[in-house]
């Protein structure tokens, strides 16, 4: 990355992980979940002992938001799980290149803002953590072994309406940004997926419960909110799934993808592996989910995005390995959008 040279680095979550994961990528000083400031220092610590993520910030600018494993899953009202996200965001704070920390022994980190570009590019870096609640709604009527319990039955609750990831005050901030906007391109960088994601169990249907699945309510509103205020090349850059995964964003999944309203690429993890239990369900569905134009879970890497007046231009950045140094580095796919259309080509 750092010989690549972009001009700002997006990174858009899980920067620890506070599980210890399969696979070997990353040996945790203990193997129990960080709780304490001091739990959270030691393994903020551990990870920027590596050489490479030094001189990547020493050489780089970046731009950051949590997903769940730099602090929670979801809000709470438990006491104890509030003063572990406390201590989760000062040892972020303490550790990462942030504009606004949280105030120390504060459970609640200032996360949303936008980023202007000149008026090539506005950014708009959403918290998707702090106010979402229930994002397990529908766990108790699905099947545990389909996908190690992460993709749940499709149940009646997610279309509470309710139910927010965003909620009402960071909605108002976005719709307000994006109606001011004097960019030529709008970009929303979310930690998680917001193309549906049509997935069988059997003869249930499935959702990515994490993602913007999950909150559909939400997901209508943001694509209203870009119909009504007419904005311009609207583009979802998101993270999440330790996969590449390119697609047209529709309402629906089965929705003709000539009809999106914007592009979203989604890059891969940068070490950390996706196990096949988790990547099977996405595969064998790609059929029902025609808007979905890429899948990959197989390769770490990250997407290099370039931004000018006529086009958005990505590229796959494929990493060989990440289980020992030496991995070889290599550009696998290449997208474009041009300016004034949301389709996706394939270069």
């Amino acid at each position: 990355m750092v010989a690549d040279d972009p001009d700002l680095v997006l990174h858009v979550g899980d920067y620890i992980y506070d599980v210890t994961r399969g696979g070997g990528v990353r040996a945790h000083e203990t193997q129990r979940l960080p709780m304490t400031l001091a739990d959270y220092r030691a393994r903020h610590a551990l990870y920027r002992s590596d050489p490479a993520l030094q001189a990547a910030h020493e050489s780089l600018t970046f731009a950051l938001i949590p997903d769940n494993h730099d602090a929670l899953e979801q809000d709470s009202d438990d006491p104890a799980q509030r003063r572990r996200r406390a201590a989760a965001w000062q040892a972020y704070g303490e550790f990462l290149p942030l504009r606004r920390r949280a105030r120390r022994g504060s459970d609640w980190l200032p996360i949303h803002r936008s980023v202007d570009i000149g008026r090539l590019a506005r950014l708009y870096l959403m918290d998707t953590r702090q106010v979402r609640r229930d994002e397990f709604a529908c766990a108790s009527s699905s099947d545990p072994a389909f996908g190690l319990g992460v993709y749940q039955r499709a149940c009646e609750e997610l279309a509470n309406p309710t139910r927010s990831m965003l909620g009402k005050v960071q909605e108002q901030w976005l719709a307000h940004d994006l109606a001011t906007s004097p960019a030529v391109w709008n970009a929303l960088v979310s930690t998680v997926l917001v193309s549906p994601l049509a997935l069988r169990n059997g003869a249930d249907a499935y959702v990515y419960p994490a993602s913007w699945s999950g909150y559909p309510q939400d997901r209508r509103r943001l694509l209203a909110t870009l119909r009504r205020l007419g904005v311009a090349n609207p583009v979802a850059l998101s993270g999440d799934l330790h996969s590449t995964l390119v697609a047209q964003v529709v309402e629906r999944a089965g929705d003709d993808p000539r009809r999106s309203l914007l592009p979203e690429f989604l890059g891969t993890s940068i070490s950390s592996l996706w196990p096949e239990p988790l990547a099977d369900p996405i595969r064998s569905a790609l059929s029902a989910n025609p808007h979905v134009l890429h899948y990959d879970p197989a390769h770490r890497g990250y997407l290099l995005c370039h931004f000018t007046a006529a086009s958005l231009t990505v590229e796959t950045r494929l990493l060989s390995t990440a289980l020992q140094p030496g991995g070889v580095m290599r550009t696998g796919e290449r997208f474009a959008v041009l300016a004034g259309n949301p389709a996706i080509h394939r270069l």
